[in-house]
């Protein structure tokens, strides 16, 4: 009878950490997205990602409860997080996208030891904000160097002319870009920044006609950007269209039709899918009836690396926030994650296109920050390796690098 008795306790300690099914561990979650106005089509992805997640979680004998926040300015979006750590009580954010809001909600995030990830390309000031603060996706700074020498190395071209949104999004995706293209010998020749909510931008671009840029990059996204790109052509612009990765998106192909073709695009996505992002494909069509964008792959790893490492660390948050600082190598639904010093992610670039429209990918690949274009026996080839390494290259290996 003690015997059994012993059997039966070791039992219950074993299994208790994993669960059952029937007596989930639960977990509490919480995501600031827009889910109305123009940039509701992103929270949506970020939706989607999470509530599969959610439903891998739940086999597992983990349960997740998600509140979602319907926000993007900063007052929705702190009374979002008030209610969130208040009536919630969430342990991790699993979700966000417009910086402009989520920005000054990180004291309080932080203050509660709050996980907190960033969905969209994140800009340097937010990871400096919050110990707590990660990122899976791109940073804003790598991604337009990447712009940049896609623009100035693989289409030739030299004199630009950028319109942005005037929030801490737009503002670093505006002034790395000109510091890249400067940097690589192209010329910046006019610059005109917009309001969040803006959809007339004809006067803006009647000043880019002027000049006769080779290419206008657009640090903008989703329904307003496709109304700018249609307008450019109405007025007669003819120079090459550049923007973000984010912009990849069905609401812009709608708003622009025609004018959005030939887009282009340097997303921070592997040409190779991996096994795991494949079989992430599968689960989200079948679940969905679509396939998924790179925002929900982004939130779905978010919600798993957020549950994995709060349950490694039996809900302890400093644990948490530690074990995620330690990723290296995670392969995920985006693709293959380690995050560097910074909390950020290093990520690889590939290139897209709109054509006939819908957004493909195209063979070439790319420089970026993270990419060192080295010689060997006359071929160049890259290898994808950590912001770090990087930096330590030797100078002579490594081809023009935007400095710190």
């Amino acid at each position: 009878m003690k015997s059994f008795l012993f059997a039966a306790l070791i039992a219950t300690v074993f299994v208790l950490p994993f669960a059952h099914a029937d007596s989930p561990q639960t977990l509490r979650f919480g995501a600031i997205v827009p889910l109305s106005g123009d940039f509701a089509p992103y929270g949506q992805h970020i939706r989607e990602g999470i509530e599969l997640a959610q439903t891998t979680l739940r086999r597992q004998g983990i349960e997740v409860k998600v509140q979602f926040e319907d926000a993007c300015l900063a007052p929705a979006a702190l009374r979002g997080v008030e209610k969130l750590l208040n009536v919630d009580r969430i342990q991790a954010l699993v979700g966000s996208y417009c910086v402009i809001g989520i920005i000054p909600t990180l004291p309080l995030l932080e203050r509660a030891q709050v996980l907190t990830f960033q969905t969209s390309e994140v800009p340097r000031e937010l990871l400096a904000k919050s110990k707590f603060a990660f990122s899976s996706n791109a940073r804003i700074e790598d991604e337009a160097m990447a712009i940049a020498r896609h623009a100035i190395g693989d289409l030739g071209l030299k004199r630009f002319a950028v319109l942005g949104l005037e929030t801490q999004w737009g503002r670093e995706f505006m002034d790395t870009f000109r510091i890249a293209v400067e940097k690589l010998g192209g010329d910046i020749v006019a610059t005109e920044s917009v309001a969040l909510g803006d959809n007339d931008f004809r006067s803006e671009l009647t000043r880019f006609r002027r000049v006769s840029p080779d290419a206008v990059f657009f640090a903008h996204v989703g329904a307003p950007l496709g109304n700018a790109l249609a307008q450019a052509r109405s007025l007669g612009l003819k120079a090459t269209f550049l923007t973000v990765s984010e912009a990849e998106e069905q609401s812009l192909i709608q708003s622009a039709r025609e004018s959005s073709e030939g887009l282009e695009l340097v997303v921070p996505e592997p040409n190779d899918e991996s096994l795991e992002m494949r079989e992430f494909q599968k689960r989200f069509v079948s679940e969905f009836g679509h396939p998924p964008h790179p925002l929900a792959r982004h939130s779905y790893d978010n919600t798993m690396l957020s549950a994995q490492a709060l349950l490694r660390c039996s809900g302890d948050r400093v644990c948490a926030r530690d074990s995620l600082a330690s990723t290296k190598s995670y392969s995920g639904a985006s693709g293959l994650i380690t995050i560097d010093a910074d909390r950020g992610t290093s990520r690889g670039f590939s290139h897209k296109q709109v054509k006939n429209g819908r957004f493909v990918t195209s063979s070439q690949k790319p420089g970026l920050p993270e990419t060192a274009l080295l010689s060997l026996k006359g071929e160049s080839i890259y290898y994808q390796i950590s912001r770090d390494v990087y930096e330590n290259l030797p100078t002579a290996l490594a081809q023009t690098r935007l400095s710190e």
